[in-house]
Parts: C-alpha cells; sequence; structure tokens
C-alpha cells in the first residue's frame, strides 16, 4: 500500500497524460487504432484489427470467410489447442498434417490431407521461424482454398526481406503470455484483402459499420483501454525486445554450437531471412535411441525444476489426442479421423522427444541459460 501511495501521484498524472488517446467512438478508442495503425506500418501489413486473444482473431478470420457447412480446416498437428478448439466451436471439421524436422508442417503431407471439403489451411510460423510460402500459397488459391498465418511466435521474421504476415489471406497474432511480443493478452488479425478485414472488423464490434447500424451478427472482442495502453508501451519497446532476444540466443549458441545441433539457424544476409527464436530448439544427437532421449529428458525436467521458466522438454500431444476432439469427429461421422494411431504422423512421432525447447522471452536472464545449458551438456557428456 505504502508503494502505491508513493507512485499514485505518478500513475494520476501519467493517466491524465494520455487521456486523449482514451477518447472513445463506437470502433474503439483512439489508442486501439494507434495500435492498429502502428502494427501495420511497424511490419509493413494490411489493415489490422485489435482483438482480445489471437484464438479469437482466428475465430473472427474464419467467420469473415463464411466457408461452407461441415467444411475442413486443415492445421500441423502441433498447433495450439485453443485454435483446434475455434475450429470445432464454429462447426467445422479440424484435419490435421505432419510436421517436418524443422518442426512445420509437411508440405507434402498437408497436399495428401486436402479434400474436396478442405477450405482453409493453417500455416504456423513455430518458434520464431519464418517460413516461405508464397508458392504453396499460390497452389492453394489455384484450389480455392484459404490460407491463414498463425505469426503468434514469429512477429519481426523476416523471410526474403519481408515480414511474415504478409503471404496469406488472414494472419494473426498475440500478445500473450510469454509470447515475443507480450502483453498478458490481446491479439491482432491483420489482412491485405480490405473487403475481409472489414467484415472482420464488423464482426469484432459487435456487428456494426456505424453504431446504431447493425449489419451482421458480431462480437464484442475490444480490448480496453488500460489493457491497449500496456499493448501500445509493449509494442513501442519492442525492438528493444529483439536485440536482448538475439543476444540470449548467441549466449545459448555459446555453449552448444558444435556440441547439439539446433533448430534452424534462419539467419541469411543474402536473402534477408531470420528467424526471432520466440525459443532455442536444441536436437538430441541421432546415435541416442528414442527410449534414451525420454530418459535424457526426464532428467534434464527434474533437475531444472528451479528454471522453469527456460526449459521446455518434449512436444505436447497433438490435438487429436483430446478426448473431446475424437468424439467431435466420431459425432460428425469422420471416425476415420479420430485415434489416429502414431504412426500416421511420423514426422511428429520421430521428433516427439528428441528435442529440447529453451525460452527467449525477458524472464530469461543470463545466470539462467548458464545454469541450464551447463546442466544439459554435463549430462549429455555422462549419458
Amino acid at each position: 500500500m505504502t508503494e502505491f501511495k508513493e507512485n499514485s501521484e505518478e500513475i494520476l498524472s501519467f493517466i491524465k497524460e494520455m487521456e486523449p488517446l482514451l477518447n472513445y467512438d463506437f470502433e474503439g478508442s483512439h489508442l486501439v487504432k494507434n495500435i492498429e495503425h502502428y502494427f501495420k506500418r511497424r511490419f509493413n501489413l494490411g489493415n489490422s484489427v485489435l482483438v482480445t486473444s489471437a484464438s479469437m482473431a482466428f475465430y473472427t478470420a474464419i467467420l469473415s470467410l463464411n466457408i461452407k457447412e461441415k467444411s475442413e480446416v486443415i492445421l500441423p498437428v502441433n498447433i495450439c489447442q485453443s485454435m483446434v478448439n475455434c475450429v470445432i466451436l464454429l462447426g467445422f471439421i479440424p484435419v490435421f498434417a505432419d510436421i517436418d524436422d524443422d518442426l512445420c508442417m509437411d508440405i507434402g503431407d498437408l497436399f495428401n490431407k486436402v479434400s474436396p471439403s478442405t477450405s482453409i489451411i493453417v500455416f504456423v510460423h513455430p518458434f520464431g521461424f519464418p517460413l516461405e510460402l508464397n508458392s504453396t500459397i499460390a497452389q492453394c488459391k489455384k484450389l480455392g482454398i484459404y490460407t491463414i498465418e498463425d505469426c503468434a511466435q514469429a512477429p519481426g521474421a523476416l523471410i526474403k526481406g519481408n515480414y511474415v504476415g504478409n503471404q496469406g489471406d488472414f494472419s494473426i497474432f498475440s500478445f500473450g503470455q510469454n509470447k515475443p511480443i507480450s502483453a498478458g493478452g490481446g491479439g491482432i488479425l491483420s489482412s491485405k484483402n480490405n473487403e475481409l478485414i472489414q467484415k472482420a472488423r464488423v464482426i469484432a464490434r459487435e456487428g456494426a459499420q456505424n453504431y446504431p447500424n447493425f449489419i451482421s451478427v458480431g462480437l464484442n472482442l475490444s480490448v480496453n483501454e488500460i489493457h491497449a495502453l500496456y499493448i501500445y508501451f509493449i509494442l513501442k519497446s519492442f525492438d528493444e525486445k529483439l536485440i536482448l532476444k538475439d543476444k540470449r540466443i548467441e549466449r545459448y549458441k555459446k555453449y552448444f554450437t558444435g556440441k547439439l545441433n539446433y533448430v534452424g539457424d534462419y539467419i541469411d544476409a543474402t536473402t534477408g531471412s531470420k528467424s526471432i527464436f520466440h525459443k532455442m530448439i536444441l536436437k538430441l544427437p541421432d546415435t541416442m535411441t528414442e527410449e534414451e532421449c525420454v530418459k535424457f529428458n526426464k532428467i534434464v525436467s527434474a533437475n531444472t525444476i528451479h528454471n522453469f521458466n527456460i526449459i521446455q522438454t518434449a512436444l505436447t500431444n497433438p490435438p487429436f489426442k483430446v478426448k473431446f476432439v475424437n468424439q467431435y469427429l466420431e459425432m460428425n461421422n469422420r471416425s476415420e479421423l479420430a485415434y489416429l494411431p502414431d504412426s500416421c504422423f511420423p514426422g511428429w512421432r520421430k521428433n516427439l522427444n528428441r528435442y529440447l525447447y529453451l525460452s527467449t522471452h525477458d524472464l530469461v536472464n543470463d545466470k539462467s541459460i548458464d545454469i541450464v545449458s551447463t546442466f544439459i551438456l554435463s549430462k549429455l557428456s555422462s549419458s
């Protein structure tokens, strides 16, 4: 309480200073509009809409595309479960494509999963790695399939000089916990198709074009002004955060270069491609059996518990493992998509326990990097 009293005048002064930005109309506060415009300019994107989360950005994008009933949406098998939930809540069918050794969607398996019912394909730029999608997306367009880029873990990543999020019909970004732009929640939906983004804006603003002109069923996905203020200042410091993230990556590399391979350097000055390394992903030696990898993961996890904010071991179970998803697919007479054996996803199965995921977010410091890296190498040399 004492601390609040000491800072209360400063806080009130700050709020008063920002008050002009908080003036509100039906399409949002001036601050919200500034965030949308800033995001568009900073990452050279199309028009953007600020909403309450990346999941709701995805939900809104699907609604905006107005796809036919019982359409199929293809997603990588290691995608966040919340994305699958959105597909199910809207009554569509989630279909999963395998991943490759870079933990990105296997494009060959993707097109094996395409059917006449496929309406949307979701491409993820995982762990900060940028994907070159132009030829793949061109093929999707020929098939009449919409594409959505999930850039939640990769804002600022470059592919051939262009920021991720500029290739699909829609792109989504996250301000969620421990994301590269972490502001405790919130998300951005972006598109260079003005008609699509306008539909999305109407849906996200309760279905109204201009109050009280309601032109469709909509949602109230507006971010409140106090949260928007926080997002605004986090965005303003993003370039500095990227510099610090690069320094953490370089510190990891001093420990592991020449000792363990890591997934995707993705820094190529000649082509202008660069990963932002949301996670530093180490690959355990091919000489280790799957059983040895599982054992190693358990040892590392058990002995680095005091650094829980830095390390994650093993891929999470893919969404089709979730009981409800299987029940949903059966209910829709698509049991052939449910209860799939691991052999149907050899890439996922192969990579399940072969990687260690080391964080680069703001809570990671030099000391925690040193402790975890030294421990991993010591156990590796004794295994």
